[in-house]
């Protein structure tokens, strides 16, 4: 009987410890739009976390997705989109999906603003 209950125990827990993290993804948001779906994190990349690309105090872009526990809470700041140089600082949580959140919003005002200057930039 007791070896029954340990391999149903080891069983359990073989079956616990395979299941992947879900974190949302979200490959670009502009301006506090951030078009998410479900992913399942593989390989080292365990924690879920949010990404904020700002140029200046002007916020450009999102991320959601899955990192290693290495790449949280750093910022890279010399990431380009758009011709437009920002740092982008990716922040990690604990558990599924915790990266639901919205990440830091932007104004209207302030959206309106970077577009105007991206498409004069074109012109």
């Amino acid at each position: 009987m007791n070896k029954i209950m340990f391999v149903g125990a080891l069983v359990l827990a073989c079956v616990v410890m395979g299941q992947a993290l879900q974190c949302y993804k979200c490959n670009l948001g502009l301006f506090g739009f951030c078009s998410k779906s479900k992913i399942n994190c593989t390989g080292a990349s365990d924690k879920c976390y949010n990404a904020d690309g700002k140029t200046g105090s002007l916020l450009v872009v999102q991320e959601k997705g899955c990192v290693p526990l290495a790449s949280c809470n750093t910022t890279d700041s010399n990431v380009a989109f758009q011709q437009v140089i920002y740092s982008m600082t990716k922040v990690c949580c604990e558990g599924e999906l915790c990266n639901s959140g919205a990440t830091t919003s932007v104004s209207v005002l302030a959206g309106i603003g970077m577009v105007t200057v991206w498409l004069t930039s074109l012109l």
